[in-house]
């Protein structure tokens, strides 16, 4: 049995919260669902990035900025993760190209699973870092924890 967001224009809010908390903690493969007009959202959070699907999901923190994000004809989103902000844009606004940006091999790993998920979402997902340098370097992670990496 999966977690479920429910969606009331675009107000999300959780139900069966033990199996959001056994998915997060990876004790469970059944992907996290937002029942909405359109469909059906799916996340998967394969655990990883508990705190960002509870920042935007549950507590809200792009609601300010949906007026925005429902007339941008593209959007870029730098530091996807796993792809949780780029799932949401486009459930608000699924004509927006919405263009992920995650370097961190285990986050697009996750971030592709996610989409996969999604198949009818306009989102593309870049395999790369974004700096004011052209070029290539090292980009350091401490293991367990993928909220700061730094190239």
């Amino acid at each position: 049995m999966a977690a479920y967001i429910e969606c009331s224009e675009f107000d999300f809010s959780v139900r069966r919260w033990p199996f959001l908390l056994a998915d997060c903690m990876g004790c469970v493969a059944d992907p996290m669902c937002c029942e909405q007009a359109g469909g059906l959202l799916r996340v998967a959070s394969g655990n990883v990035g508990l705190v960002d699907f509870l920042e935007i999901f549950v507590f809200g923190i792009y609601a300010r900025v949906q007026n925005d994000i429902r007339r941008a004809k593209v959007i870029v989103d730098v530091g996807a993760n796993v792809g949780f902000f780029a799932i949401y844009a486009s459930a608000i606004n699924p004509d927006a190209q919405i263009h992920s940006f995650e370097p961190f091999p285990d986050n697009l790993t996750q971030l592709k699973r996610n989409l996969l998920l999604n198949v009818s979402r306009c989102i593309h997902s870049h395999p790369q870092a974004v700096s004011d340098k052209t070029g290539v370097t090292t980009l350091y992670f401490t293991p367990g924890d993928d909220s700061g990496m730094q190239p």
